[in-house]
């Protein structure tokens, strides 16, 4: 820097072969100065782009259709001709009607390959303009495609892609068929309502496009995703099950855990009397069909008839399934595996787990015949709580299944045993309270009282034994409930109270606390309920009707 300073200081000899010094100094200037304004220039132009927002503008257009006219009614191909590029812009121009490309026209309609003035005016508009335009990636928002269709942009293309052997058509492209059969199974909409929403000329073009789709499915996806085909025994242990599970329920490495639950699906009632009465669900008092699904303890979705490896991994699907009483969990799963559903037998080896409920105990026999063994928690038989070694064992089961256990359930079992036990301040009616009991003997412990959620006559204490001076404050526990006495893990009870003077009371302030529901029950009256007047006034009438009664007996023995 020094050196550049000295040589600046020094005069400028005219005779100097450096005397063009000067004048260069000067055109770098001024190249800096046009940089600048060059650079200053973008800025702007770049804000300005920003600043600039689409404008979406709504054309009416001709039917798609390859098989019929755009003037008239007609569907007749061999006479009719498809419309040049001249021909198509014309009516563009004189009817701001937009033709796409392919469409046809009769051939009376031509006169010497032009459409004529009168001709252009009776070209009438579709009745399909203005749908939800799914053909255009990016005509829709991702949050648009979430609601509609159940996925983003990016997990629908990715299943579009899949669908390799069905072909677009003069009446809907893949993209669309696609997106009204997300629909149909997302929103459970009825045909003649998709029909209205996407524009189709009727609810029998929804039901033929759902089963395109579902037979492209079944062909272009399914056999690669789903089934016991499309994995090996090797990539589950090596890729899909933990070392928890193996070193729980398992002898060795080689042995392959899979559990047992169902799920089921909605649908509607049909006019055919058995096919009616077979599909009602006298548990959930409506009529669907069940499925059993072969997957991974952390899939979210866990409900009940459902044979899964532990990591959520997917692995085959069997159903569907009527709903009736010689339909339940145990029969169906009898069912699979005698039938050999799938080739799974040939899949499962000797000694390979299934972790089951107690729903299927019925099947534990066929299942050990077959030489697989079997994980099933602890059934109550009439006993009011199961010993402790036996609620010990029953959580070597549910420890695989934590997300199903505590987050779908305990968790969420823990928010709605509060909030339904939160009760207005006796000191502070504007303060809502939650009743945690201490012990006058024992400061170490804590107890709150459950109504059952399955029982109005019974109620469980929740009892925790802590100690503040240790990392690890909490000592024990210990519930009245059926698997209270568990010592691996705890029963929803002690959650809930251990959430409660944890989490709950720390974070949720009590003039925001989520009582819609408890707020929801006392706006609904219960009839047996009476004000104080009214039993009295029912007891007045009761002894006056007792008493007139009373003397007519005597008059009668008189």
């Amino acid at each position: 820097m020094q050196n550049d300073f000295d040589h600046l200081d020094v005069p400028v000899n005219k005779t100097d072969p450096q005397e063009n010094e000067e004048p260069m100094l000067l055109e770098v200037d001024t190249d800096i100065v046009t940089e600048n304004e060059d650079m200053e220039s973008e800025k702007e132009e770049t804000q300005e782009e920003k600043e600039m927002k689409p404008v979406t503008l709504s054309i009416w257009r001709t039917s798609k259709s390859h098989g019929s006219c755009i003037v008239c009614p007609v569907a007749d191909s061999t006479s009719m001709r498809v419309l040049s590029d001249e021909q198509w812009t014309m009516i563009f121009l004189s009817r701001s009607i937009w033709v796409p490309k392919g469409a046809r026209c009769c051939s009376n309609h031509l006169y010497k390959g032009h459409l004529s003035y009168e001709v252009r005016q009776l070209v009438k508009q579709s009745k399909h303009a203005g749908s939800l335009d799914f053909d255009d990636p990016g005509a829709l928002e991702n949050e648009t495609y979430k609601i509609i269709t159940g996925f983003d942009r990016n997990h629908f293309n990715d299943l579009l892609d899949k669908l390799t052997t069905m072909r677009n058509s003069g009446l809907r492209s893949v993209r669309m068929a696609l997106a009204i059969f997300l629909a149909k199974i997302r929103l459970a909409l009825s045909n003649r309502v998709l029909a209205w929403v996407f524009r189709l000329a009727s609810k029998r073009s929804v039901s033929r496009i759902c089963h395109q789709v579902r037979v492209a499915l079944m062909q272009d996806f399914v056999p690669y995703h789903v089934g016991f085909q499309h994995v090996s025994r090797e990539t589950i242990l090596a890729q899909h099950q933990t070392t928890v599970t193996t070193e729980l329920l398992t002898n060795g490495r080689d042995q392959v855990v899979l559990i047992a639950g169902g799920t089921y699906f909605f649908c509607q009632k049909s006019s055919n009397n058995e096919i009616r009465r077979r599909t009602y669900s006298q548990h959930k008092h409506r009529h669907l069909v069940m499925l059993m699904i072969i997957t991974a303890s952390r899939y979210p979705y866990f409900t009940e008839q459902v044979l899964i490896l532990w990591d959520g991994y997917i692995i085959s699907s069997l159903w569907p399934f009527f709903t009736d009483s010689l339909n339940n969990d145990a029969a169906i799963l009898k069912h699979c595996m005698l039938n050999n559903e799938q080739q799974v037998l040939s899949w499962l080896r000797d000694n390979d787990v299934l972790a089951l409920d107690c729903g299927f105990r019925d099947t534990v026999r066929t299942l050990n015949r077959l030489d697989l063994q079997i994980a099933m928690p602890g059934c109550l038989h009439n006993k009011k709580q199961l010993p402790a070694d036996e609620v010990n064992r029953t959580r070597f089961v549910t420890k695989n299944r934590w997300v199903i256990e505590s987050g779908s359930y305990q968790i969420r079992m823990a928010k709605s045993y509060i909030i339904e036990h939160i009760r207005q301040s006796r000191t502070n009616e504007e303060e809502m309270e939650f009743r945690v009991e201490l012990c006058n003997e024992h400061e170490d412990l804590v107890r709150a009282r459950f109504q059952s959620r399955h029982s109005n006559n019974k109620k469980h204490i929740a009892t925790v034994q802590f100690d503040n001076h240790k990392q690890q404050s909490i000592d024990a526990w210990y519930c009245t409930c059926s698997a209270g006495a568990r010592e691996v893990g705890m029963c929803s009870h002690i959650t809930a109270l251990l959430w409660h003077l944890g989490v709950n009371k720390a974070v949720i302030s009590t003039d925001n606390h989520p009582l819609s529901a408890s707020r929801l029950i006392k706006t609904i009256d219960d009839s047996t309920h009476f004000s104080e007047n009214d039993s009295n006034s029912d007891d007045d009438n009761a002894s006056v009707l007792n008493d007139s009664d009373t003397n007519n007996s005597e008059d009668d023995l008189s």
